[in-house]
């Protein structure tokens, strides 16, 4: 009667999310398109060969063999497309505190301290002014044509 906890996850894969792991599966791009992506990463090898281990990674789900390390990575590399699409200016942001970041850290002594001071706040300030352009700039087209829509019904 008692079911083990390996058992209860096995039964709950079984279902729904066993069946949507298969159709994520099935969506995944083919391998070379992952070693591509990983090869053209600028980093180092040791995250290069984590990457490939991740990518390799497999489940046993209701009896079928889940590629869920393609799966992550595919649903990472288009969660940060699609991030970098809609909010061009928080990513912009991101890149320029990595750069800072990086540049601050290099002061002899304190930089250490500095860095680990300074970079939540310009995280904060950076990401806040890159999201308030993207948002100004998502909402300016609708605001621009209720204006002309307005203008239109005064006269």
């Amino acid at each position: 009667m008692n079911k083990t906890i390996n058992e209860t996850i096995q039964d709950m894969l079984t279902n729904e999310a066993g069946e949507r792991l298969v159709s994520l599966d099935a969506e995944c791009r083919e391998s070379s398109a992952y070693e591509r992506f990983i090869d053209n990463l600028d980093c180092s090898a040791k995250v290069k060969r984590v990457l490939r281990e991740l990518a390799k990674e497999t489940a046993y789900v209701g009896g079928r063999v889940i590629r869920i390390g393609k799966i992550a990575l595919d649903f990472t590399i288009k969660a940060l497309g699609e991030v970098c699409r809609r909010f061009p200016n928080v990513a912009c942001a991101v890149l320029i505190l990595l750069i800072l970041k990086a540049l601050i850290s290099l002061v002899p002594i304190i930089g250490g301290f500095l860095a680990g001071v300074l970079t939540p706040i310009l995280l904060t300030v950076l990401v806040g002014v890159g999201l308030a352009k993207d948002v100004f700039e998502m909402v300016r087209p609708a605001a621009a044509s209720h204006f002309n829509f307005s203008m239109a019904a005064a006269r």
